[in-house]
């Protein structure tokens, strides 16, 4: 199992893609990523609408997911108040990833039996080992989502954070394979031969 990150602060976004994509590629020998994890500031907000596309034309990742963000950190530097694209990628021998997106609205109710969050997520209790998320703070009710998934995954572990960089509605952006979302969430679902030890 391998990670790595990277990190631009090109002015150009297209130039972004193809440095970080470029720094992991070098780390994988050229071998495309079982997940690639992207990060956009809003300074690049025109380019939102093909970030998906241009990453995995750049990156070939097995499965892909993104957001905006205030700031971005990647290969031990961070980017903050001025442009900037982050990556992380990793190769995953004997786990899968697989790309999550939903809304507020597709949520089970707080009645609903652990089954509908198993539907949701894709994942029975015994088999998921972790879940990614990044919800849009304007569209989708945390404290929900939170308490669902340890209501029905007791044994998985629930790491991620809020996507930021917009200041209403609408205004963040989420990254899920080749779409671009304006609200919900987006994740991976972690299954197979895979440990998730979280750290704050």
């Amino acid at each position: 199992m391998l990670w790595t990150s990277a990190v631009s602060d090109a002015p150009s976004f297209s130039e972004a893609v193809e440095q970080v994509c470029e720094q992991v590629s070098a780390r994988f020998d050229g071998k495309a990523p079982d997940l690639a994890l992207a990060f956009v500031t809003s300074h690049h907000g025109p380019s939102f609408y093909v970030a998906a596309d241009l990453f995995r034309e750049k990156l070939g990742p097995a499965a892909f997911i993104g957001c905006s963000a205030l700031g971005v950190i990647g290969a031990g530097s961070e980017i903050e108040r001025r442009p900037g694209v982050s990556l992380l990628a990793a190769r995953l021998p004997g786990a899968v990833a697989t790309p999550l997106y939903f809304k507020q609205d597709d949520l089970p109710d707080a009645d609903a039996p652990p089954e509908a969050w198993h539907r949701l997520i894709g994942a029975e209790p015994d088999r998921l080992r972790a879940v990614l998320l990044l919800p849009d703070p304007f569209t989708v009710r945390t404290d929900m989502l939170l308490a669902g998934l340890d209501f029905a995954f007791p044994d998985a572990v629930k790491i991620g954070g809020l996507v930021s960089g917009g200041t209403a509605p609408g205004s963040n952006a989420l990254f899920v394979e080749g779409n671009v979302r304006r609200s919900g969430i987006a994740g991976f679902a972690f299954t197979g031969d895979i440990s998730v030890e979280t750290t704050v």
